[in-house]
């Protein structure tokens, strides 16, 4: 139902969404001119409500201040993963190159354990629809990452001139185009064969599909403080003993302190909290630059810093400060 910005706030206000800390008219003014209607509320799904639907000391200052804080957030993570999705081709391309490998028949034998996972899935598919399944066709992996580019303008011009439809690509400009979704397939092969150095990449193997979401979600902007407190609709996960552990080796937490350990832990199940966390142990696993760690560092300190700005707002809401305490806890291990 389309509400005129009027109607929106006293929709609202029918929800018991208070304008003590920002005014009616202020309100009306950010949804004219700094966001929109379901960018500002998708953030009630954070807070109780009473058994009549209606929200507990929940202000429209919190809405707006925890969309600017998410679009910060979303900043952020967008250039922690672009940091670790650089280090990890990186360091991939060097351990190739380093190898006995000639370059070329990894890129062969990448596709060809894709196209083995592909048909086993076809497989699991046709016996649980029977005849009513459609089967589908593997794409090989060139096709799925060099594109024929016409227009000489476009920045991939070159790269798809002297590639596209060549039978043998090298694995440097494989590697180049993967997009982050192909990286992870491609780091599970590399593990699963026993590539050079493999051992490097068990981690990256392990977590890095997690942060796919927390890197899609920034890279479309897209909020991640939404629902974030809120299990049921955020999604659960089982923690690995793996993740579990950085809780110790990153001094966030000591089992000895069993309340907050455990708390933390079941902070853990949040999809969301799981994947920021995973974010931050990838971080500190595969980026070793000295002169990228300072700025982000600093970036982190400035994101936390407005995150902490308006923090009496959040007395009464001791779930969401404990996620962003321990956030903080987190970020300032990079």
């Amino acid at each position: 139902m389309k509400l005129a910005r009027k109607d929106q706030i006293s929709h609202l206000k029918t929800k018991d969404i208070k304008f003590n800390f920002i005014s009616e008219d202020a309100a009306y003014e950010i949804l004219e001119k700094n966001s929109y209607y379901y960018k500002l509320t998708c953030y009630k799904r954070n807070f109780r409500k009473t058994s009549s639907n209606k929200y507990v000391d929940l202000d429209f200052a919190h809405l707006y201040d925890l969309s600017i804080i998410d679009m910060r957030m979303r900043q952020l993570f967008n250039k922690l993963c672009l940091d670790i999705e650089h280090s990890l081709k990186k360091s991939l391309i060097n351990d190739i190159t380093d190898s006995t490998e000639d370059g070329y028949s990894i890129v062969t034998e990448f596709d060809n354990y894709e196209r083995k996972k592909f048909n086993q899935h076809q497989l699991v598919l046709q016996k649980r629809y029977g005849s009513k399944y459609i089967p589908k066709f593997y794409n090989d992996i060139l096709s799925r990452t060099i594109f024929k580019v016409h227009d000489s303008n476009d920045y991939e011009y070159q790269l798809s001139s002297k590639y596209f439809k060549k039978s043998r690509v090298p694995a440097w400009v494989l590697i180049e185009k993967l997009s982050f979704g192909q990286l992870v397939a491609f780091i599970e092969f590399y593990v699963t064969s026993h590539k050079n150095n493999y051992l490097y990449y068990k981690n990256a193997n392990e977590l890095l599909i997690m942060i796919k979401r927390i890197r899609n979600a920034s890279s479309h902007n897209r909020p991640i403080i939404m629902n974030i407190s809120n299990k049921i609709h955020s999604g659960s996960l089982t923690v690995s003993s793996n993740v579990k552990g950085y809780l110790t080796s990153l001094n966030i937490s000591s089992p000895s302190n069993r309340k907050e350990h455990s708390q933390y832990i079941a902070l853990l199940e949040h999809t969301k909290i799981h994947d920021i966390f995973c974010l931050v142990i990838l971080y500190k696993e595969y980026i070793n630059s000295e002169k990228m760690v300072y700025s982000r560092r600093k970036e982190i300190k400035s994101f936390l810093c407005r995150a902490k700005l308006n923090s009496k707002y959040y007395y009464n809401h001791k779930k969401l400060k404990k996620i962003f305490k321990f956030l903080e806890k987190s970020l300032n291990t990079i």
